[in-house]
């Protein structure tokens, strides 16, 4: 009788977890690299440049620009120069195709490690910081650049970096990069001397 009880006393806690698990299943924790598009047909996960996190580059370590190798897909539409999706095609990626952004190391003057991402360059030739364009995640998740383009970075701006990183100049620069191995073709490491930006005559500008 015992052992009958006990039988019947399993089988309704199973029927009972089942309704529970029915009513609220289980969410993957995994990000979906397909989602619905506007349309109602498949799409990829798309992140605009300036929304690209570090949690981003650890799921999927090679992101591509959708303006140009996705025109003609359905959902195109909802794409622009800034818009990337995780790369699902051959690696290492060939920065030869079009633009990726792949995951990065990047050591400071004084030893510390963070991690970042960058542009690979097409090679075989000098590096381009122009085109690589690293960028550092800071702790606090924020990413941090070092390529001003042709403007001169403000010293508000220079400040709030190293506020930013808590060091000083002399511990930050120079500063190694390298993509994470394996990830990329072409140029994916380099040395950033300082804060660079691109002068009249295209000599390249570094302050600290």
């Amino acid at each position: 009788m015992k052992i009958l009880i006990a039988i019947l006393i399993v089988v309704a806690v199973v029927v009972i977890f089942m309704l529970v698990r029915k009513q609220n299943p289980v969410v993957n924790q995994q990000v979906a690299t397909h989602r619905k598009s506007t349309d109602g047909t498949s799409k990829p996960l798309l992140k605009q440049f300036g929304n690209l996190t570090l949690s981003d580059f650890v799921q999927h370590p090679v992101w591509v620009n959708c303006h140009v190798i996705a025109y003609g897909k359905p959902w195109y539409n909802e794409t622009d120069e800034e818009t990337f999706r995780p790369w699902d095609g051959n690696i290492p990626a060939d920065p030869a195709e079009t633009m990726f952004l792949v995951r990065a190391q990047l050591t400071l003057a004084d030893g510390t490690e963070y991690d970042g991402f960058i542009t690979p360059q097409q090679g075989p030739s000098e590096p381009d910081l122009g085109i690589i364009q690293p960028y550092l995640f800071a702790k606090s998740g924020k990413a941090l650049s070092f390529w001003f383009g042709m403007f001169e970075p403000s010293k508000k701006e220079i400040y709030r970096f190293y506020e930013e990183l808590g060091k000083n100049a002399d511990q930050v620069f120079p500063m190694r990069f390298r993509a994470l191995e394996g990830l990329a073709k072409g140029i994916v490491e380099g040395t950033i001397p300082g804060f660079c930006r691109r002068g009249k005559n295209n000599e390249i500008i570094v302050e600290k």
